[in-house]
């Protein structure tokens, strides 16, 4: 299973689990300057997280590669050294992740949706009510 190999390559080799893009893509010089925010989990899963308020929609570079968006299924192949930006919708809940076409990390997915964690139909919470006492 993926995770196990992730947590074998850091235990064995050193590597992060969590690891800046840069250590798979050195050549692809957006990584060394404009994303500050994005991180891979292992070498195969990518996430762009969104850093602003109220945003549904959003352009994401994404690297070079073949890379599946976990909630719309969307593929996208990125030719090249360099990456590309690609827009995506990424409402509250559903920040841009995306993984690489591979049949490890299909067959994940494929387990995770079957099961209902990925790819549920979300109802926003009701806001909830608080009230300070004074004493």
């Amino acid at each position: 299973e993926y995770r196990i190999r992730i947590f074998n390559e850091a235990s064995f080799r050193g590597y992060p689990v969590v690891r800046h893009p840069v250590l798979h893509f050195p050549s692809d010089e957006q990584f060394m300057t404009e994303d500050a925010f994005s991180f891979m989990l292992g070498d195969s899963i990518y996430i762009a997280p969104i850093m602003r308020c109220g945003v549904v929609k959003t352009k994401t570079y994404i690297p070079a590669g073949r890379w599946i968006h976990l909630w719309s299924d969307s593929v996208y192949d990125i030719y090249g050294d360099t990456g590309s930006c690609v827009e995506v919708q990424a409402p509250l809940g559903e920040p841009p992740v995306f993984y690489k076409q591979c049949e490890e990390l299909n067959l994940v997915v494929s387990k995770l949706k079957q099961k209902g964690i990925i790819g549920l139909e979300k109802t926003p919470p009701k806001p909830k009510r608080f009230s300070l006492l004074k004493k």
